[in-house]
């Protein structure tokens, strides 16, 4: 018999079953904690500035974009927040935003999924500092050529599909695309022509 119980048998009036309640909501907001994980964390420690939402990662010494609430659909993503340094672009950051041109910074170094889905870009150019792009962070978009800098190692899959891709550059002799990553854009993938890249 639990403490909780033992007290009842003794005290058989309203406090037990207050105490009961009391116990019981405790454990309901312990289960709640654990099932919500980092997305609770993220809503708490979203700080909004300008155009953007941010929230500080890496033990909060750099920031990752996670929102866009501007009306501009020709953007210059910032290298500087409040003081930290933009190196990560979050999961649906930029989803479907009407986003014609976007400017990336060198700063950046992560680009999460599905951080611009559904927009209306056409061409991108990356950084040296993009080390991962996510699965489908830029599905269903107008992208025509794609340049990816000397420092990407990761393509994961579906990350470019269903554009209209006619050449992909990427730098690196060394990277991991994964399967996929540019399926949907030329009706003959051979058509589709990736220079540098030592495996697709």
């Amino acid at each position: 018999m639990n403490t909780v119980n033992r007290f009842c048998t003794v005290k058989k009036d309203v406090s037990c079953m207050i105490i009961k309640i009391a116990a019981s909501s405790v454990l309901i907001v312990a289960i709640c904690l654990m099932v919500l994980g980092s997305d609770y964390n993220m809503a708490v420690d979203a700080v909004s500035v300008g155009d953007y939402e941010y929230q500080l990662i890496i033990d909060g010494s750099e920031a990752e974009i996670i929102g866009y609430k501007g009306t501009e659909t020709d953007i210059v993503i910032p290298r500087e927040i409040n003081g930290y340094q933009v190196t990560s672009i979050g999961a649906r950051a930029f989803y479907s935003k009407r986003l014609t041109s976007v400017s990336i910074p060198d700063s950046i170094k992560y680009i999460k999924e599905y951080a611009f889905t559904y927009n209306k870009l056409t061409d991108v150019t990356f950084p040296d500092s993009v080390i991962s792009i996510s699965h489908n962070a830029f599905t269903h978009n107008r992208l025509v050529d794609v340049i990816i800098g000397e420092g990407i190692e990761t393509i994961e899959g579906a990350a470019f599909a269903d554009n209209n891709l006619e050449s992909v550059t990427i730098y690196p002799k060394s990277i991991t695309i994964q399967k996929r990553a540019f399926i949907n854009n030329q009706s003959d993938a051979s058509d589709l022509t990736i220079y540098g890249a030592s495996r697709y």
